[in-house]
């Protein structure tokens, strides 16, 4: 996921555990104050993102085909 906070998206991709394993996004909000997250597998096929806009919350995943991932 990227680095949570103000210029985080500077930083790159982190590797994360969760070791809780429960309500990440309340855990993610309760720590840096943003309902918002961005996250990938580990083998770079999925991603999720959650996103505020106005007045709904959007949940987005992608899944990238291989053969249209590049070497």
């Amino acid at each position: 996921m990227p680095a949570p906070g103000r210029g985080g998206h500077g930083t790159g991709w982190i590797r994360v555990r969760d070791l809780v394993g429960t309500a990440l996004p309340s855990r993610i909000r309760a720590g840096t104050g943003l309902t918002e997250f961005m996250a990938v597998s580990v083998d770079g096929r999925i991603m999720c993102a959650v996103s505020d806009e106005e007045y709904d919350k959007w949940i987005i995943v992608h899944r990238f085909d291989e053969e249209h991932r590049e070497a």
